[in-house]
């Protein structure tokens, strides 16, 4: 399987501000409870904080820069 690197284009608001989708998201997803599944897999899987490097780290997840995503390791289609 060939991996192809994927490029965020950033809109104009996003790099004046310097906050892009991602962390757009990120800071939603974090308003919700600690304890929320879907926050948790969210910040594992996509988030970019402190926190979610942190939980990645702790699980020994790795980061794929080029996908800006957690590395899949077992599942179907892998």
């Amino acid at each position: 399987m060939s991996m192809k690197k994927i490029a965020l284009f950033l809109t104009g608001a996003e790099r004046q501000s310097g906050h892009d989708r991602q962390k757009q998201a990120e800071a939603l997803i974090k308003q919700l409870p600690e304890d929320h599944d879907g926050r948790n897999t969210w910040l594992l899987n996509y988030g970019v904080s402190e926190e979610a490097k942190a939980r990645r780290a702790s699980r020994g997840i790795q980061w794929m820069p080029n996908q800006c995503a957690a590395k899949v390791v077992s599942g179907p289609g892998v």
